[in-house]
């Protein structure tokens, strides 16, 4: 797992060897897509079925609330504060679900998550839960 900050030469130099990617809405999740690496991609705001990869091995975690799309109109008080209940009910077992995490003990996959956690790169509020 990488958490530093990279070049995106350096980033796709890490992705080559990647088994797999997870990542939000954006364009690295492209990227890693378009390099070949499976990839997890966590959608909230916006729509999966417009900005989705289009790998034959990549997965979508969405969660279809009511409010999103998210537009002016739809968009809930608390999202202004930061508190975006799409991002925020995407859960480690959606991402577990997808199949790609195979290989891993509880103790590895609770280091993992907590580095996620820790450098922000991570959604899920269940995750605080998991690490006590």
């Amino acid at each position: 797992m990488v958490c530093i900050q990279t070049r995106l030469q350096e980033l796709g130099a890490i992705t080559q060897g990647a088994s797999f990617v997870v990542y939000h809405n954006g364009g690295y999740v492209h990227l890693a897509s378009a390099m070949g690496a499976p990839v997890i991609a966590l959608f909230g705001v916006v729509h999966p079925g417009v900005w989705k990869p289009l790998g034959q091995r990549d997965q979508v975690v969405y969660k279809n609330i009511e409010c999103c799309p998210c537009y002016d109109h739809t968009r809930k008080p608390e999202c202004y504060e930061g508190d975006l209940e799409c991002k925020r009910v995407i859960e480690v077992d959606d991402i577990l679900s997808c199949g790609m995490v195979k290989v891993i003990t509880p103790s590895t996959r609770l280091q993992a998550l907590s580095r996620l956690y820790k450098n922000n790169q991570f959604y899920g509020t269940k995750l605080a839960e998991i690490l006590g």
